[in-house]
């Protein structure tokens, strides 16, 4: 390699560019341009699966939050059954819930017409539920909420829960509406022995007895007129009983006991009776 070479080796290694007269010269150091001004995006963003997400989340809770209402109906043989699911609460081994009257009234409005069509009676059943066990029951109405219903021929509302299940037909319902106020209060529940009174207890011995209450502004509506309530009570047979010969008594204040219309399911294990009034049973 010549001197020369050596020379304009080391020049370009230090930094220095050569002029048009041969001699080299620090190369200058260039300006940088100013930052572009930044613009802003105007353009509409994508979705990202994370946005989506959300998006699904705010539907399922919306749509989860609203109530059920007429949400199972079913035809069979001359009835149209309408169920509604309705929130309960349990207190001392008593599910209780109050029915709202937009919710009675979509159920009843959806089995009227779904009757009217099918040329059935219509049945409009409200089923309160509960994972805990329970002895009693209690579930308050509108009154006004009923008036549809009772001025209905042949049709009938079920009031069903895991401790009682109590069935009015058209009549029943015509009966209570007259009667109550603004809202009505549907109870059945296990009686104490030491709530009864030496007659009733004599009447009784070991045997259950339960009471059923109507109540509205304080007041017991217990007169069906010319309807019936058919209430059905679990019930486990005991030894020596049979289903033939269960009978349900009504229990009057005097301790008289008074057979009522009885069977035995002994597929669902329960006692089903028929009466005129509620009382002690």
């Amino acid at each position: 390699i010549t001197d020369d070479e050596i020379m304009i080796q080391g020049a370009e290694l230090a930094g220095l560019v050569k002029n048009s007269d041969g001699s080299y010269v620090l190369a200058p150091t260039p300006t940088p341009d100013p930052d572009p001004e930044e613009k802003p995006d105007n353009r509409p963003s994508t979705p990202s699966d994370d946005d989506d997400d959300d998006d699904d989340d705010r539907d399922s809770s919306s749509s989860a939050s609203k109530p059920s209402t007429g949400d199972k109906v079913v035809t069979k043989g001359e009835t149209t059954t309408v169920t509604t699911g309705v929130s309960s609460l349990v207190k001392d081994e008593t599910l209780s819930a109050k029915v709202s009257e937009s919710v009675m009234n979509d159920a009843v409005d959806t089995a009227l017409k779904t009757a009217a069509k099918k040329g059935t009676d219509p049945v409009v059943e409200i089923q309160l539920d509960s994972s805990k066990d329970v002895e009693a029951m209690s579930v308050t109405l509108t009154t006004k909420s009923l008036e549809k219903l009772a001025n209905t021929d042949g049709a009938q509302l079920v009031l069903r829960s895991p401790a009682a299940s109590v069935s009015f037909d058209a009549e029943a319902l015509q009966a209570i509406v007259a009667q109550a106020g603004t809202n009505v209060t549907l109870s059945v529940a296990p009686v104490a022995t030491d709530k009864l009174s030496a007659a009733q207890k004599a009447s009784v011995g070991n045997d259950l007895v339960f009471e059923l209450l109507l109540v509205s502004n304080g007041k017991y509506v217990t007169d069906f007129k010319d309807g019936q309530a058919t209430v059905t009570l679990p019930y486990v047979l005991r030894s020596g009983e049979t289903a033939e010969n269960l009978v349900v008594y009504y229990l009057d204040d005097q301790g008289v006991l008074h057979a009522c219309d009885t069977r035995y399911d002994a597929v669902n294990q329960c006692v089903i009776f028929t009466t005129p009034h509620f009382s002690k049973y």
